[in-house]
């Protein structure tokens, strides 16, 4: 009974996670209808609780998820996000998977894999955003773009 209890209060205490392996329907539960939706990369825009969340659905559920700060700086840029947002934020997409911390510092301020190497999360220093994804996607995503890439030098 305690532990469904603290449950509930996480959840209701975090609002703005989008969740790994979620449904359109639970995602447009969870924030409300989209601001965006892009059908050509199946990504959908939303905004909840201070920040703008982009999630890219592959095979019916989420399998991507780019997180940043709403508000801007001086030149347009998403603020920083602190360490315990990162840690949140990543926290929920990978429920009881353990964490591997990778890099730290420089172009890329954190970086996680889980253990068993099926998600990804990389928060980007340069740009203030946060990218949790699953490996299998990335892995479809860079091969469509080498694919692109391909196509493109056609008729040389």
């Amino acid at each position: 009974m305690k532990k469904i209890v603290i449950t509930i209060l996480l959840s209701i205490a975090s609002p703005a996670i989008a969740r790994i392996g979620e449904t359109p329907a639970e995602c447009k539960a969870r924030y409300g209808e989209p601001l965006q939706v892009d059908k050509n990369d199946q990504s959908v825009v939303f905004e909840k609780a201070g920040f703008q969340i982009i999630v890219f659905f592959w095979k019916d559920v989420v399998h991507q998820i780019m997180f940043a700060k709403k508000e801007r700086d001086a030149i347009g840029e998403p603020l920083a996000m602190s360490k315990e947002e990162i840690s949140k934020i990543v926290a929920s997409n990978t429920e009881g998977l353990k964490l591997v911390r990778g890099d730290e510092g420089g172009i890329l301020d954190t970086s996680y894999e889980t253990e068993d190497g099926k998600i990804l999360a990389v928060y980007f220093a340069v740009n203030n955003i946060l990218v949790i994804s699953t490996k299998e996607y990335a892995l479809e995503k860079k091969k469509k773009e080498e694919a692109e890439k391909i196509k493109n030098l056609e008729g040389f």
